[in-house]
Order: structure tokens, then sequence, then C-alpha cells
């Protein structure tokens, strides 16, 4: 079995005093151990053995199997060649975890948005939004999510044109002087350039999609 050399190991070492370290050819060596060595003024040394049989502290943690020193070495490089940028996007400040190819393909994990004011200029209202695609994916339509957390009313004058799919709650939406209510599975279309008031009487949440992109 392959032993690994990890950082940890050759810190124990050199707390000890050590300054060689044993391996032979079934030890793998880290190169943050490698970087830790030169620090510590450690040299490796081909021989029988290895530098866990030396350090109990070190001895404990090889014996756990690939660490988490092996794992970011390894995810660090797959970073370095670009292999994860296009994989997979949910650095913390992202607003929602994605994954993503190079073709354009991208997929949100829903439970994962994390939504945004939307700012309607009335404080009392409690309106939430979240882009989900755009013209940062190169999309040539945007879509999100829309979300009232309470009683809340405002009007806005529609730019694109706009479909919505009301996923629960209750929405109103007059349009021309004339108002609908919209449910949980309904959808709707706003023309571009409709001067629309938005209604909800309590939490709502729709699913909207317009065109062209909004930029």
């Amino acid at each position: 079995m392959k032993k690994l050399i990890c950082a940890k190991d050759i810190e124990a070492l050199g707390k000890q005093g050590k300054k060689v370290c044993p391996v032979d050819s079934d030890t793998l060596i880290t190169p943050s151990a490698k970087d830790a060595a030169k620090a510590c003024g450690i040299s490796f040394s081909s021989v029988s053995g290895n530098c866990c049989e030396s350090s109990p502290a070190a001895s404990s943690a090889c014996e756990s199997g690939i660490d988490s020193e092996l794992i970011y070495t390894v995810l660090k490089a797959m970073m370095d060649k670009g292999l994860l940028k296009d994989v997979i996007d949910q650095a913390p400040d992202q607003p929602y975890v994605a994954e993503k190819d190079c073709g354009g393909y991208k997929l949100v994990r829903g439970k994962t948005v994390k939504l945004d004011v939307f700012d309607t200029g009335i404080p009392e209202n409690q309106v939430y939004y979240q882009e989900l695609f755009g013209v940062p994916d190169k999309c040539p339509m945007s879509s999100g999510i829309l979300s009232f957390d309470g009683k809340s009313r405002f009007d806005i004058d529609a730019l694109y044109d706009e479909l919505y799919y009301v996923i629960d709650g209750v929405v109103s939406i007059t349009v021309n002087g004339k108002t609908f209510t919209a449910y949980g599975g309904d959808q709707f279309y706003i023309p571009n350039g409709a001067s629309v008031t938005w209604a909800s009487p309590d939490k709502a949440k729709l699913f909207y999609a317009t065109f062209p992109a909004i930029a």
C-alpha cells in the first residue's frame, strides 16, 4: 500500500528536531510536504521505512488514508487547469449553485437560490427576486424568481415581453384599468410597454421569463 507524506508529517518531524525523513518506493510526497521540508531544513532519504514510523503524530495522520492536504492539492491542480470553472459554480458569494459546461449548458439548483430585495420604491413592500439566466449566460432571454413575502403593492412599466408562472400564492395584476387575479398554477403574459400595478395580499412566488434578456 502506498504511504502518504503530507505537510503535517514534516512539521511533526521538525518539532522532534529531525533533519531526515526516510522514504521508500511506496511513499507518496505531497507538494506541500516538500515545501514544508524545505522550510524546516528536512531532507528525504531513500531508505527502508518512512517518516510515519518516526513520528506517532504523523503515523496517526497517515493511517487515516488520504487527508485534506491531498484533496486540496488535487482540487487546486484542477482549478489551475480550468477543469472546475465550467463544471460547478458555488462560490460563497454566489446567489445560487449552478452546474455548467463550456457549451452553454447551465443547471441551477433551486434549493440554493438566495433572493435579493426588489426595490419597488415603497419601503413597506416585501418583494424579492433573483435572476437565474440572462446576458451573463449569453442567453437571448432572462428568467428568474419573483417573490412576495407579505402584503405588497406597486406600479411598474414593463420594459420587456414578460411571461409569468405562479408557483404558489396569489397575485393580482392591473393592466389598462382591468384587474386579473392569478393563483398557483396560473400563467400570464405582460406585453412590452404595459403599465402594470402589482399586488399581493400575502406570500406568493412566481417564475418569470423576459424577452429580450434584461441588460
